[in-house]
């Protein structure tokens, strides 16, 4: 069935909570990993975007140096002093981001099924 370019599939991963594939853009056989409950519900991705821009910038939020050498551990500890900044649109992104177009695709689709399971069930 053909799909609109400009649409991405968002599956949860079977078995673990909060993690989701999200369908590239570019390469729509090799669909990202994002795990929303990474440093501290701020959420990782296993793309480009994510592993240079988002990265950088919670490390700058947190008073780091591009160039300071930081292990994702060390820095899960101090996630919770990041402040939420959006990816924005393709057209517009955010150039202070720490969320990449995957991870807010994936919370959207998250957001969306919680909140029917709460209406089914209230």
């Amino acid at each position: 069935m053909p799909r609109n370019s400009g649409t991405v599939t968002v599956k949860p991963v079977p078995g673990e909570v909060f993690r989701y594939q999200v369908e590239s853009w570019g390469q729509r056989t090799e669909p990202h990993i994002v795990d929303l409950l990474a440093f501290d519900g701020v959420g990782a991705c296993s793309c480009k975007d994510w592993e240079t821009t988002c990265y950088r910038n919670m490390k700058r939020q947190l008073g780091y140096r591009d160039d300071f050498k930081i292990s994702y551990e060390d820095m899960a500890k101090m996630a919770h002093k990041l402040k939420i900044i959006w990816y924005g649109t393709t057209k517009d992104k955010n150039p202070a981001r720490i969320i990449c177009k995957h991870n807010q695709l994936a919370r959207m689709s998250s957001s969306n099924y919680l909140t029917r399971e709460v209406a089914r069930n209230a």
